[in-house]
Parts: C-alpha cells; sequence; structure tokens
C-alpha cells in the first residue's frame, strides 16, 4: 500500500490523505508496480488537493522524469532523494526552473 501523508515537523499526529493498493503483474518488477501506484496516487491527489500548496517528499525511487513532471503540474514543489553512482549525472543532467530539491548520497 502507497500512502500519502500529511505531517508537520512539530506535531506527533499524521494523517492520511490518500492511498494506492500496490499491484504486481505477472513479469512486472517491483519498483515498477510502485511507480505506477504512484502515479495513481498522485492522480487521484490532483483531483482532491488541487488547490492546495503541497510539498511531495520521495525517495530515490521516484526521482524519474515522468514523476517529475506530475508533481511540477500540479503546481506542488518536491523533495527527492537519489542514490547511487550516477548521482552527479542526473543532478547536471536535469535542470528545472520548477521548486524542487534534490538530496542525494554517494555510496
Amino acid at each position: 500500500m502507497l500512502c500519502a501523508m500529511l505531517v508537520h515537523p512539530q506535531e506527533r499526529e499524521v494523517f492520511v490523505m490518500g492511498t494506492e493498493p500496490i499491484i504486481c503483474q505477472d513479469g512486472i518488477e517491483k519498483n515498477d508496480c510502485e511507480r505506477n501506484a504512484s502515479k495513481r496516487l498522485l492522480n487521484w491527489m490532483s483531483g482532491h488537493y488541487k488547490d492546495k500548496k503541497l510539498l511531495i517528499t520521495e525517495d530515490a525511487l521516484y526521482s524519474n522524469a515522468p514523476n517529475i513532471e506530475q508533481i511540477v503540474k500540479n503546481g506542488w514543489s518536491y523533495v527527492l532523494g537519489i542514490k547511487g553512482v550516477h548521482l552527479s549525472l542526473r543532478l547536471t543532467s536535469f535542470t528545472t526552473g520548477h521548486t524542487g530539491v534534490f538530496l542525494g548520497q554517494h555510496f
């Protein structure tokens, strides 16, 4: 299950904003299923929270152009993780004029 949560650093409570099941079909990689669930969840959220200014935070699995485009299309900001040996390549090859931050770690 992929969940969108509303969190605040000074509060103990968190609120579920939306959920989407991760449906793995035969022959499909696990990561692909999570990415597809993310697409569906962001589409659902765009209908319910379109007028809200959201900051989407996701791990390195979601640091890809289609996901970023979907977030930006809704007028939301993002903080995405990136990792691996291609960290510097991703940072130099993908630039936007949007409100977004990449957080990376070399392994």
